[in-house]
């Protein structure tokens, strides 16, 4: 059982917003974690933050409890794990918990997998083949095909969190992105599972903005137009939905290791000078994005 440890109040999201446009800091080696109250609707409402802010140090704007409660210590009052409702399972989050990732085989859903398993949580790694690429005894790998809403309810089912870290696969037309998460926002809703972080993309939706080459607008155009269609769709998707979501939008991805420094735009703007970012660093900002309240329903962009 974990020691209870008390842990000082977190600034609130005024304050936050407060701070300089742009900050850069090392992240720990564990990305800190905040288990939340019962929130009105109105917390949960995205605002206009500061432009831009960092993934790995800013602290959770809604914490009411002091102290964190081991995974097996619900309240008395939560009654059985499959009617847990949003405020039983904020009551426990912190500690470890059962995560789904969806699209578990591509390169960056693998390290979404290895990062989750290093912080403590259990994992159901999803893809179309069921094949995990490690061994590990808080590790389970499922055979589903995002479209298939059954075995996405399967896999959702006593879940806390998920992670929507689907690739392209080349089929088209694209849907993969929009048939996709709208099975699995369906199946969260209807095992009352709230907290999603999904992948998109930073040219999805700045197609024309003037910080992109002329090269890679016509690519966009062209190659690419099909997948941020699609991208695009998943996206009002998921602002449309009640969950407390974040949309995750990376620039240029590179194979680089995990350094835990870069920017992040709070608003879904583009990053002056951005163009690359490990496929490591956007895994931890996904986690960040799930084990904190700290970007609930708000669109992210980020960059080395």
């Amino acid at each position: 059982m974990a020691s209870r440890t008390t842990r000082p109040v977190a600034p609130s999201a005024s304050s936050v917003s407060r701070r300089a446009s742009t900050t850069t800091c090392a992240s720990p080696s564990r990305p800190p974690t905040s288990p939340t109250g019962s929130r009105s609707r109105s917390t949960r409402t995205p605002g206009r933050s500061a432009p831009t802010s960092t993934c790995s140090s800013v602290p959770s704007t809604t914490p009411t409890r002091s102290t964190r409660l081991p995974v097996s210590r619900w309240p008395s009052d939560c009654g059985p794990a499959k009617v847990r409702s949003r405020r039983c399972r904020a009551a426990v989050w912190g500690c470890s918990v059962k995560l789904v990732v969806v699209g578990a085989s591509g390169r960056t859903g693998r390290l979404v997998v290895e990062q989750a398993l290093g912080h403590g949580h259990a994992v159901v790694a999803l893809s179309r083949s069921g094949a995990v690429h490690m061994s590990h005894p808080r590790l389970q790998g499922l055979p589903a095909d995002v479209r298939d809403f059954d075995a996405m309810s399967v896999a959702v089912g006593g879940a806390d969190a998920v992670a929507f870290t689907v690739g392209s696969s080349g089929e088209k037309p694209v849907t993969v992105f929009s048939e996709g998460i709208a099975n699995v926002i369906h199946a969260m809703a209807t095992h009352q599972v709230y907290k999603l972080a999904a992948i998109s993309a930073a040219g999805a939706f700045a197609r024309t903005d003037p910080m992109i080459s002329l090269g890679f607008r016509a690519m966009i155009a062209t190659a690419l137009r099909g997948v941020y269609d699609d991208m695009e769709r998943m996206e009002q998707r998921i602002a449309a939905s009640d969950l407390d979501w974040t949309i995750v939008r990376p620039v240029g991805l590179s194979d680089g290791p995990l350094t835990g420094r870069y920017r992040v735009s709070l608003d879904g703007s583009l990053l002056p000078k951005a163009s690359r970012i490990s496929r490591a660093d956007v895994a931890a900002c996904v986690l960040k994005a799930l084990e904190t309240d700290t970007f609930v329903r708000k669109t992210l962009v980020i960059a080395d």
